[in-house]
C-alpha cells in the first residue's frame, strides 16, 4: 500500500475494510445490502473492484492517501454504468503508528463512498425504505 518514512505499510484484509465502509451505507434508510445473487426485485446490483489504495510520505511531516474503486451498477442482470471514484485525505504524520495511517485511509474511503451514495440514489429515483442493494 506504499511506503510511509521508510516503512512499508500493508493492510491485512482489505476487502473486510472495503466491505464495512460499504456497510455504513446502510445507515441511509433508503438502503438496504444482501448478500449473494440478485433476486428478481432487486432495484440495483452494486460490483464493487478496489483498484488501488496507498500511502505515500509528501514531505517527512506530511502524507497522502488515495483509495480507488471502480463501481459497476447492474439492473436485472443489464449493466447501467460504470464508474471509477478517488477518495483522498492528506494529513500531518505526528508518528508512524498504524492507527494514524489507517484513519486516513479511513476518511479517503468515506469520501469516496459519499459520491457512491449520491449515485445510487440517482440511479434508483423511487428507492424507498427496504429496497435491495446487492
Amino acid at each position: 500500500m506504499g511506503m510511509l518514512q521508510n516503512r512499508p505499510v500493508r493492510s491485512a484484509d482489505s476487502i473486510s475494510w472495503l466491505r464495512s465502509g460499504f456497510d455504513a451505507l446502510s445507515g441511509d434508510s433508503r438502503i438496504g445490502f444482501v448478500d449473494g445473487a440478485a433476486a428478481d426485485n432487486t432495484d440495483v446490483v452494486l460490483r464493487v473492484e478496489l483498484i488501488n489504495a496507498y500511502v505515500m510520505g509528501i514531505t517527512s511531516e506530511t502524507r497522502a492517501v488515495s483509495v480507488v474503486l471502480r463501481v459497476r451498477y447492474e439492473r436485472g442482470g443489464s449493466m447501467l454504468d460504470d464508474q471509477v471514484y478517488r477518495g483522498r485525505h492528506d494529513a500531518l504524520t505526528w508518528g508512524t503508528g498504524e492507527s494514524e495511517t489507517q484513519s486516513s485511509f479511513d476518511t479517503a474511503l468515506a469520501q469516496l463512498l459519499g459520491t457512491v451514495d449520491r449515485d445510487v440514489m440517482a440511479r434508483c429515483p423511487a428507492l424507498t425504505a427496504g429496497a435491495e442493494l446487492r
